[in-house]
């Protein structure tokens, strides 16, 4: 029996973001290359997540991103939010291999093709793997659809052994009783 993958899928937000789910805040501080973080001034930085600051809002001499801003909340300084979405960023996924860079402004375009992102078998076995496995394994699913080579049905792979010994069409296959006209049920294996 084949031990099924156990990794979950991931969340592009939660890479991107801090925070939590339905709770997502600044930019992460670790998409930013070296370079950005040490051109950059801490006016970018959210006072409060401490992340790259998200839609800024200046208040009370402070950075602040939108959703930690709790007030009245005064209009987004378009001047920092520009440099913020142009900083030099690296895919959150690195550290898996991916070695994509640009600005931080373009990250969530990047995880929507990303193929270091782990992705849920979209035929439904259950199998959790990276974009770039997807092709090969899609090839070896044991939930693809193969055509029998005997009868032309479509079979799940899985299955396919089952359905050959079965299929009518096949020369070794089974039989119905020659008095299936009578009644007779019996199933036999031609010889």
């Amino acid at each position: 029996m084949a031990t099924r993958n156990v990794l979950k899928t991931d969340s592009i937000d939660s890479l991107i973001y801090k925070g939590k789910r339905g709770d997502y805040r600044g930019y992460r501080r670790e998409l930013l290359t070296e370079e950005a973080h040490d051109n950059i001034k801490n006016l970018i930085f959210c006072c409060k997540c401490v992340g790259v600051s998200r839609k800024p809002r200046l208040a009370e001499g402070k950075t602040f991103c939108t959703p930690c801003y709790k007030g009245t909340l005064p209009a987004v300084d378009s001047r920092v939010d520009e440099i913020v979405l142009q900083l030099k960023s690296r895919c959150p996924l690195s550290t898996r291999g991916c070695d994509w860079s640009g600005q931080l402004g373009d990250i969530a375009q990047h995880m929507s093709v990303c193929v270091k992102l782990r992705v849920a078998c979209v035929i439904g076995c259950g199998e959790v793997l990276e974009r770039c496995e997807v092709d090969g394994h899609l090839k070896k699913c044991p939930f693809r659809r193969e055509q029998c080579e005997y009868c032309g049905e479509g079979v799940q792979a899985s299955d396919a052994n089952r359905h050959i010994a079965l299929c009518p069409k096949h020369p070794d296959g089974v039989v119905s009783c020659p008095y299936k006209e009578l009644g007779c049920d019996v199933l036999g294996i031609k010889r």
